[in-house]
């Protein structure tokens, strides 16, 4: 009796323990399956940023073109006929023509800048902290604001991920035009280890519970997702917004 007992102990302690196993090999299984999952849906949500970004690209590339192709020689043709035209005024309407060629050229001259900073692969020949620059000056011409700019070390961000920083700054700013209200700001670039780029306005800030979803600050996130970027954005109501993007320096 004793052996059937010790016997029934012995396959009963076996079997427990193999039950164990069993659930502890289900449990590593169903949190792996659960991690690839994670993965997977990460790198499928990554693949769909990175085809979203590389159609608003090619969308922004076909403007750039049809700016510069077709509305820039319009422009032109019009600066030849007023050029025509006022060799045979005088006076008034002499004065009134050399004023009109005067804002054709301005004209032109933003065409071509706003093409330029459409087209991706113009920073493949300055950079996008020089382009970066450029559409500050624009924006300081208009003379509604100040914006202080400020800019250390070198970037050696790939090209694809030069495009996006310089995407994500044209959203910082074209926010702040649209929704900031303010009369300056600050963006300082400092390239190390890390590009790091930081922007500061004295504007109407904003309340963190109403960023919609796909607009300004949100589309700011995704791009940094993208390429791997980090990014604190701060801002309370009447206090201005704060906004740093940092991300490695490649080759560092």
């Amino acid at each position: 009796m004793e052996s059937n007992y010790q016997i029934s102990l012995i396959a009963g302690t076996l079997l427990f323990a193999l039950l164990t196993v069993f659930i502890i090999f289900f449990i590593l299984l169903y949190r792996r399956t659960r991690v690839k999952l994670h993965w997977e849906r990460e790198r499928i949500k990554q693949e769909l940023l990175r085809v979203e970004n590389e159609v608003k690209e090619q969308t922004l590339i076909n403007v750039s073109r049809e700016l510069h192709d077709n509305f820039g020689q319009v422009a032109a043709l019009i600066k030849i006929n007023l050029n025509l035209i006022s060799k045979t005024l005088k006076g008034d309407e002499l004065e009134q023509a050399k004023e009109s060629l005067v804002l054709i050229q301005q004209l032109l001259t933003d065409i071509k800048s706003l093409s330029a900073s459409l087209n991706g692969e113009r920073l493949k020949e300055i950079g996008w902290i020089q382009a970066v620059a450029d559409d500050i000056k624009r924006v300081n011409a208009i003379g509604e604001l100040k914006i202080e700019f400020e800019a250390a070390g070198r970037s050696k961000l790939s090209t694809e991920k030069q495009v996006v920083f310089y995407r994500i700054t044209q959203e910082i700013l074209s926010n702040m035009l649209k929704h900031a209200k303010a009369y300056t700001a600050q963006i300082k670039v400092n390239c190390n280890d890390h590009v790091i780029l930081y922007y500061s306005d004295n504007g109407v800030g904003f309340d963190e519970n109403k960023i919609v979803p796909g607009q300004g600050l949100d589309n700011i996130r995704q791009r940094c997702e993208l390429i791997g970027a980090s990014v604190e954005i701060s801002g309370k109501p009447a206090q201005g917004t704060q906004i740093t993007l940092k991300i490695k320096n490649d080759g560092s």
